[in-house]
């Protein structure tokens, strides 16, 4: 199994398909930034006397395997600080072995591409530049997502500071309140929830995104 992994050649993507989704994983945006196609990348659980590690097949070459690691490491280790990355990636534990960072952190692909190319001076397809293009001609209300993410901070921001874990909170049981109407208690009704249903929307959204889990969710 391990030799035909390893055997797996990487293709180029294919842009159209990844047109209209603002966030992938980090595994996604590093493939696409070296213009390779994840799908075409093959991931292997390799269990060692340490640790569980992943680790990648299907490069062309030694070069573009280390090319791919190298901004997997760098990626990660910037996705917390706010003037790069907004969005909330769920992110924690940092690790500088690049084997074993989180490769399925979200990252919003526009952030990505500003961050890429403005801060550190990666080369990135043009195909991939023309993507935040085509999403900025596409999103005529771009302040009606920065209010969701603020919606969406503010409701993590409350968890923890309630002492929850946003990704293993305890289900509601008998007359014992949960954390969601805890922190819907807290925020009340006004900016940026204004709407009688924002908080109930912001709070699925983030739930769909992986933001908040329950402590029995099951992958």
């Amino acid at each position: 199994m391990a030799n035909l992994l390893r055997k797996a050649i990487m293709k180029k993507p294919i842009w159209s398909d990844w047109e209209h989704i603002p966030v992938v994983s980090l595994f996604e945006i590093c493939a696409l930034s070296l213009n390779i196609a994840p799908a075409s990348l093959t991931r292997e659980l390799v269990t060692t006397s340490k640790r569980d590690e992943i680790r990648i097949h299907g490069f062309v070459d030694d070069k573009t395997h280390e090319a791919f690691y190298k901004r997997c490491k760098v990626l990660y280790a910037n996705l917390d600080i706010d003037r790069f990355f907004t969005l909330p990636s769920g992110v924690q534990n940092k690790h500088a072995d690049s084997n074993i960072i989180s490769i399925d952190a979200r990252v919003s692909v526009s952030e990505f591409i500003r961050w890429a190319v403005m801060e550190v001076g990666w080369e990135i397809p043009e195909e991939l530049k023309r993507l935040s293009k085509e999403k900025t001609k596409a999103s005529p209300q771009p302040i009606k997502r920065s209010k969701m993410r603020e919606q969406e901070e503010l409701i993590l921001k409350v968890l923890k500071d309630l002492g929850y874990d946003p990704l293993n909170l305890p289900k509601a049981s008998g007359a014992i309140s949960g954390a969601k109407y805890k922190v819907r208690n807290q925020l009340g009704s006004e900016h940026p929830f204004e709407s009688m249903t924002s908080f109930d929307t912001t709070w699925e959204r983030l739930r769909k995104d992986g933001c908040i889990k329950d402590s029995n969710f099951e992958k």
